[in-house]
């Protein structure tokens, strides 16, 4: 849940300090310096550090969030491009893992928003 709840923190009007998850430096990747970077290329203003990030909402902008195979990545870079126009998510596809109907479930999303 912790890549959603950065997801969330970026767009959010004040700033967040998630503690206390540096475990997720041990998953299908080093989610804590990805969030970080993927974030950080939109725009965002994220600091990884050891057992924490620390997010400064800034205003976001359009770009690829690279999910590194990693489904939880995928969703943190959905919510955040159904927020900010022209975020490209690289391969949503990941999502099965954990939510396989998560692809047609967004592009309805993103098809009803529109």
């Amino acid at each position: 849940m912790t890549p959603s709840i950065a997801a969330l923190a970026a767009l959010a009007s004040s700033p967040s300090h998630l503690r206390g998850i540096g475990h997720l430096r041990l998953h299908e990747t080093d989610r804590l310096k990805a969030l970080a970077s993927e974030i950080n290329g939109l725009g965002g203003d994220v600091i990884a550090h050891t057992d924490s990030l620390e997010i400064n909402p800034r205003k976001l902008h359009g770009g690829t969030f690279h999910t590194y195979e990693d489904h939880r990545l995928a969703t943190a870079g959905a919510i955040i491009g159904l927020a900010v126009k022209d975020v490209y998510v690289e391969n949503i596809e990941t999502t099965k893992k954990t939510i396989p109907d998560f692809t047609s479930l967004w592009t309805s999303i993103l098809e009803t928003s529109n």
